[in-house]
């Protein structure tokens, strides 16, 4: 395992590096870096998901909304 404070201070560029190809669900994001790392970094929903309502109070991304309202798929805002 990676150390806890390697995987805290790289959480948001990693998620801007990833999102930065496209839009992705939290799920696929966590699958998707726990491949990359080769199992090393494993991301939890609970982990993940406070992150990215952080990054987007940030005005870094932003969440698109499905057709039911709820929060679907993180996407990149460049400003």
């Amino acid at each position: 395992m990676i150390e806890k404070e390697l995987v805290a201070a790289s959480t948001e560029p990693l998620i801007l590096s990833l999102l930065a190809k496209g839009e992705s669900y939290g799920y696929e994001l966590i699958q998707e870096v726990k491949a990359l790392s080769g199992d090393k970094i494993k991301w939890t929903d609970g982990m993940l998901y406070p992150v990215l309502h952080r990054m987007e109070n940030n005005g870094w991304i932003k969440v698109a909304l499905g057709g039911d309202g709820k929060r679907t798929q993180a996407q990149i805002l460049f400003n």
